[in-house]
């Protein structure tokens, strides 16, 4: 997946994205990004992810492992996060 490796060449945990079925002309893809660690804020994590050479545009969330946890455990986003994403890439146990 050389379209999403990060600035300095480290593999994300995972990456998945979401899905709802009713793309069209103009649509975007989500994805959602999850790192072990980030000392970078939030809303500056997702330029270390080169995502031009996809053939949509995308909207790229990147969480932290901690993060993600908590997020799959709050209310209705949470939920949807759980049944709405599909894993394109999980790293292995020899990370």
């Amino acid at each position: 997946m050389s379209f999403c490796v990060g600035a300095d060449d480290s593999l994300p945990e995972n990456i998945l994205y979401n899905a709802q079925g009713n793309w069209s002309i103009g649509s975007h893809i989500d994805l959602l990004i999850i790192v072990a660690h980030s000392d970078k804020p939030f809303i500056y994590r997702a330029t270390d992810f080169e995502t031009s050479k996809l053939p949509v545009p995308a909207d790229v969330l990147v969480y932290t492992l901690d993060e993600w946890e908590k997020l799959q455990r709050s209310g209705r986003f949470g939920e949807r996060l759980r049944t709405e994403t599909i894993w394109l890439y999980e790293r292995g146990d020899g990370g």
